[in-house]
């Protein structure tokens, strides 16, 4: 029986048996079949396999063995990234093998070149995304102390806000409008600026993923600017170890970190248990000035479970991450400063990606279970004949989400589909107001109930098809439908509720003239529901008090993309090009000295990003990347918020078996159109160089400095952004056991 959807007044009809009977079809006759193996001689199970500009990846089982589909037509590079996150040199195949290819790997070599561009296996991105990864020995190279710093090398990315809430930004797409994906589950936060992971410290990653462009049609509401996916280390059975690693930091940032893991085999399978801590205390900006409310302390915990069996993957994984008097520095923070007392998330996660078997190439199931708690003060500091006050708001909810997908590979090309329910239940939203008098004493409390008892459900299925219709033409089609019920039972705008439903769709075709060329034009709808707190939250926030619009609309986009990419061995050039309108953009306006929302007409986005890389001799790599963008409101071409000026950066990489060593420089131009909130800054450049020697696998040392000029500039255009941090020299020790 079809299932009848109504949007806009129109019957949508949607027919499921269909999509099912093309999916456990019989499949055509896979064109290889190949084997994984590793330096040591062991098979690479669990790695993932990906083909630049090619949708979809596949993961190898237990015994390294994969298939690539009929389609997959050789010469053709394949890019291994390991269950660690160690992203292994890339693979050339030349001809079809007449049985099993194997395929032997080489040592990672501290990533002499990534050569990443157009692949992100974690993520179901349409053809024209822009799409790479951020593996493993970058993270430990780098260290960067929060999910955005792992970003800022990344064509494409702006930050939102300073210090260690700050919030990453594809596209210049921001307040909640890029999707952040934890082991496959999103986090959503009811802050107006955005899911930030301010409580995940990168030890505990794999690799972070980024696909910049649309993921409507796979993930629903929130993925307009694109999508970041922060994927955790998986436990492996025969590779038991005790993973370490301490840092210290000074001059700039002052911190001290340290985390162990431990791996062992099990009955069953493999367990992973990891614990990590942070201590930071103030940063300080160029010239030794101190950046004031910029210190943080952060701990969590993970126990991960892997059991490879006959019927597939199963993983289990209980996370818990805290995080304690997170400051948000700010201009002003002499006069008011913002601050996070606590910040609490608790994560379950339960996944299962079943064997090749009854023409599916893959099948895949995630449960995710969650609580999230974060408190905001804001405290006006005393100061001559005024009093201390501070302002508060606690909010607490569960989440939960269940995802089902199936990949099916023919001869003519690949059907993905599946379903997703998320949803956000049991929040409650609190507010409090502390008066001290002149000997700053507590005088009076003051409490209400902003929101007592709100959830959102959304539910989606979705259909892509990517197929095949020459050796060089692809063509590649989308389709999703959601339906979205929110209510408030009580607080401040009463009992309210609403109904939605939304489609999501693209369509694009690439074309491969000739073996490591492809070009792909892609068009593009989606939509982004409100939180719950943009529609019926009353109270303090980061930037002043606020309150919600009950009567909001879900927005809505129509975004062209297109992309040209050549890559040949390790080496690759990647040209991205992007023109993006929503429609019914939220808006956060002042309203005497509080802030509303609003639908706003339409505003538009558009852009470019390029990136270059190669080994230039053995050992040494180039890699660039640069970007421009533009943003304005349609009614009045005024500028938009969290647009990206001008910028570009150079990497130079040298490593050997023993030692590793880098070169950053990154250019930023000056923001001549700064958005409503923000304000006029000049251009700056910074360099950052670092370098690493390994004793042996039990110990390496590593140095790393930033900002080596001591450059002096802000954070972010925010007009009350604060310093960022000036010269900082980082020193740290890590090895396996």
């Amino acid at each position: 029986m079809p299932i009848l959807w109504r949007w806009h007044g129109r019957i949508i009809k949607v027919s499921m048996p269909a999509v099912i009977a093309l999916l456990i079809a019989p499949a055509a006759m896979a064109a290889m079949e190949a084997r994984l193996i590793l330096p040591d001689g062991k098979p690479a199970a669990g790695c993932q396999v990906s083909i630049p500009g090619v949708p979809g990846s596949v993961r190898a089982d237990r015994e390294g063995r994969f298939t690539l589909p009929e389609r997959a037509e050789p010469p053709l590079t394949l890019v291994i990234i390991g269950a660690r996150g160690e992203i292994f040199p890339p693979v050339q195949v030349t001809e079809k093998a007449s049985g099993v290819l194997d395929i032997h790997l080489e040592p990672v070599l501290r990533e002499v070149v990534t050569v990443t561009s157009g692949v992100a296996p974690n993520i179901e991105a349409p053809p024209a995304a822009g799409t790479s990864v951020i593996g493993r020995e970058d993270l430990e190279e780098r260290k960067p102390e929060h999910l955005v710093d792992t970003l800022v090398r990344t064509p494409g990315v702006e930050i939102r806000g300073e210090g260690p809430a700050a919030v990453p930004v594809l596209r210049g797409l921001a307040g909640g409008r890029t999707l952040i994906l934890h082991d496959d589950a999103r986090i959503t936060a009811e802050r107006r600026a955005g899911a930030s992971a301010t409580f995940l410290d990168p030890f505990s990653l794999a690799a972070v993923e980024v696909s910049r462009g649309p993921g409507s049609v796979a993930y629903g509401s929130d993925a307009l600017g694109g999508v970041i996916h922060a994927r955790p280390r998986e436990p492996i059975q025969g590779d038991s170890g005790l993973l370490y690693e301490a840092t210290g930091s000074f001059g700039g940032r002052n911190l001290l970190s340290a985390g162990v893991e431990w791996t062992h085999d099990v009955p069953g399978g493999a367990l992973l248990a990891a614990i990590h801590a942070r201590e930071a205390d103030d940063a300080k900006g160029g010239g030794g000035d101190r950046i004031l409310n910029s210190s943080y302390r952060d701990r969590g915990g993970a126990i991960r479970f892997a059991s490879p069996t006959d019927a597939g993957l199963f993983r289990v994984g209980l996370m818990i991450n805290e995080s304690f008097d997170v400051g948000a520095p700010a201009a002003d923070a002499e006069v008011t400063r913002t601050y996070y007392p606590e910040e609490i998330s608790r994560r379950l996660t339960l996944g299962w990606h079943a064997a090749p078997s009854r023409g599916l190439s893959s099948l895949e199931a995630h449960l995710a279970l969650g609580s999230y708690d974060v408190t905001t003060n804001r405290e006006r500091l005393p100061a001559d004949a005024v009093t201390r006050q501070i302002s508060s708001a606690e909010v607490n909810a569960d989440d939960a989400s269940l995802r089902v997908a199936a990949t099916r590979m023919t001869g003519s090309g690949r059907i993905h589909a599946g379903m997703d329910v998320v949803s956000r239940f049991n929040l409650r939203a609190t507010g409090a107001t502390h008066q001290f008098d002149l000997s700053d004493q507590a005088t009076t409390r003051a409490t209400d109930v902003s929101i007592d008892d709100a959830q959102k459900i959304d539910g989606g299925a979705f259909v892509i098809y990517d197929w095949n219709v020459s050796p060089k033409l692809m063509v590649s089609g989308g389709a999703r439908v959601d339906a979205i019920d929110t209510k408030n039972r009580a607080g401040y705008f009463g009992a309210r509720s609403r109904q939605d439903t939304a489609l999501s769709g693209h369509a694009a075709a690439s074309i491969t003239p000739f073996a490591g060329l492809t070009g792909s034009l892609q068009v593009a709808s989606g939509y982004r529901d409100p939180t719950l707190s943009d529609r019926y939250f009353r109270g303090v926030s980061g930037r002043g008090f606020v309150v919600g619009n009950p009567d909001l609309e879900p927005e809505r986009s129509l975004q062209f993309d297109g992309v040209v990419r050549w890559q040949r061995g390790q080496r690759f050039l990647e040209l991205l090009g992007y023109r993006y309108r929503i429609r019914n953009l939220v808006e956060r306006f002042r309203a005497g000295s509080d802030f509303s929302f609003r639908n706003r007409g339409q505003a538009e986005v558009r852009g470019v990003e390029i990136e270059f890389a190669t080994l230039l001799v053995q050992g040494l790599s180039l890699r660039a990347n640069g970007s421009l963008a533009r943003g304005e409101a349609l009614d009045d071409s005024a500028a938009l918020d969290d647009i990206a000026a001008p910028n570009a950066h150079l990497a130079l990489h040298w490593a050997n078996t023993r030692a590793s060593a880098f070169l950053y420089g990154f250019f930023f131009g000056a923001d001549h159109r700064p958005g409503p909130v923000e304000t006029e800054r000049p251009g700056y450049a910074t360099i950052d160089a670092g370098f690493g020697w390994r004793l042996d696998e039990a110990l390496e040392l590593r140095i790393n400095g930033r900002n080596l000029t001591d450059r002096r500039h802000t954070g972010s255009a925010d007009a009350n952004a604060s310093m960022a941090p000036g010269r900082s020299i980082s020193i740290g020790v890590g090895g396996r056991l």
